[in-house]
C-alpha cells in the first residue's frame, strides 16, 4: 500500500512539473509577442510609406537592381532598367510575360554583373488599379474601398 502512495506522489509531482513547464512556455510566447508588438511601434519606420521615407529618387548599387529584379516574379512589381542613353528601357513584369527566372538570370549574367561599383538612380511608383478613392482639395486621398497596387520601380544607369 505503501508503494501505491508513494506512486501517486511521484505522478502528481511530474503533473505539477508538467504544467509549471506549460505555463513557463505560454508566458514566454506572450513576452515575445509584446516585445515585437512594442518594437514595431517604437520604430518610427515602420509607418513610412516608400513615397514619405523622405528618399524621393534614390541612388542604389547594382545589388539592389538584383535582389529588385528577383522580386518581379514572386510579386506584383514590374521593373525598367535602362543601361545607357541608346537604349530603351528592359522591363521585366508578370503581366508581359518577361519575368521568368531564365530571363532574369540571363539579363543578370549578360548585362548587370559587369557594373559592379556603378550606381543606379531609382524610381519608385506605386498605383492603384482598382479600388475607389476619394481625393481632398488639400491633395489628401481617403480610400472608399480598397483595390490593388502596381508597383513600377525604374533603375537608369547614372554616367
Amino acid at each position: 500500500m505503501e508503494n501505491a502512495v508513494d506512486a501517486l506522489k511521484i505522478s502528481f509531482a511530474v503533473f505539477i512539473f508538467i504544467f509549471a513547464i506549460a505555463i513557463t512556455f505560454s508566458m514566454i510566447s506572450k513576452a515575445v509577442t509584446t516585445s515585437d508588438v512594442v518594437l514595431y511601434y517604437t520604430d518610427e519606420t515602420s509607418f513610412y510609406d516608400y513615397e514619405a521615407s523622405k528618399e524621393e529618387n534614390r541612388e542604389v548599387d547594382v545589388s539592389t537592381v538584383i535582389t529588385t529584379l528577383y522580386k518581379t516574379y514572386e510579386e506584383n512589381v514590374t521593373v525598367k532598367i535602362k543601361l545607357n542613353e541608346e537604349d530603351n528601357f528592359t522591363e521585366f513584369s508578370l503581366d508581359a510575360g518577361t519575368a521568368t527566372e531564365e530571363n532574369i538570370n540571363n539579363y543578370i549574367d549578360t548585362n548587370l554583373l559587369n557594373l559592379d561599383g556603378k550606381k543606379f538612380e531609382e524610381e519608385f511608383l506605386e498605383v492603384p488599379y482598382s479600388g475607389i478613392y476619394k481625393t481632398g482639395n488639400d491633395g489628401s486621398q481617403v480610400t472608399v474601398s480598397n483595390g490593388g497596387k502596381k508597383i513600377y520601380i525604374t533603375y537608369e544607369l547614372k554616367a
